[in-house]
């Protein structure tokens, strides 16, 4: 993450004995926490990586299942409710557009990302949600398999092949955050699955030019960067090992 990058720099500076090296490295140091920093920066690189949006009007209507990534939510078993994090925005949409009629069917697609809690299964806990709102549990299917994009690829095929939906003629809508869109797309398609892209919860905005943007770090920034480079280096790795 960037936030080391940064903190190595300035130890080595304030650590070495060496003046000009410290001069150099306090230099660099300090430019990395700018960048880094830099509410500006972080949102024109994220407005030009993140899958635009797509309009509700554009939804083709014979769109028959949404498919839903995991990786927006934790149960607590001590408090037996469902907690969601930042990425949640992703199945809000998802329920949006079902209730609106663009979407007949939702595929929950996510297994358990914890190896001390295999039970944990977060399409099957989305799944009783759901239901618990009001979906009816026919119209909620589920990809329990899966612990990461390329398997949501793999495992929502087999399921939807399983209940007759043919995935090699058909078109999917693919909900995902923004930011995670374009390595979802591609091992989508990888995968032989037909998708057409339906961004949430986008982390980017208009440009703005005032001086807190500009000018002053900020802790948020720097999460929108460590997001970054994990999709960035997760994409690397799923192109050289044919993933994606």
């Amino acid at each position: 993450t960037p936030m080391i990058w940064i903190v190595t720099v300035l130890l080595w500076a304030i650590l070495t004995k060496q003046a000009r090296r410290k001069q150099r490295l306090l230099i660099i140091g300090l430019s990395m926490l700018f960048f880094f920093g830099n509410g500006f920066i972080v949102n024109w690189v994220l407005r030009n990586y993140e899958t635009n949006p797509l309009p509700r009007k554009e939804i083709p209507a014979q769109m028959r299942v949404g498919i839903v990534l995991g990786g927006f939510s934790y149960y607590d078993f001590r408090l037996k409710r469902i907690h969601f994090n930042r990425n949640c925005d992703r199945v809000f949409q998802a329920v949006l557009l079902y209730k609106m009629g663009y979407i007949k069917k939702l595929l929950i697609s996510g297994g358990s990302g914890s190896i001390l809690k295999p039970y944990e299964v977060e399409s099957i806990l989305i799944k009783e949600y759901l239901v618990g709102i009001g979906i009816p549990a026919e119209d909620v299917l589920t990809e329990p398999t899966s612990k990461n994009t390329y398997e949501n690829a793999l495992f929502s095929k087999k399921t939807l092949n399983g209940l007759g939906y043919p995935t090699q003629t058909e078109t999917f809508l693919l909900i995902t955050s923004a930011f995670h869109m374009p390595r979802a797309v591609a091992c989508f398609q990888k995968a032989g699955i037909r998708v057409l892209p339906y961004p949430s919860d986008r982390r980017s905005g208009e440009n703005k030019l005032a001086p807190d943007d500009l000018l002053i770090p900020s802790a948020s920034n720097f999460d929108n960067w460590n997001n970054l480079i994990h999709e960035w280096v997760g994409f690397a790795i799923y192109k050289l090992t044919g993933k994606a």
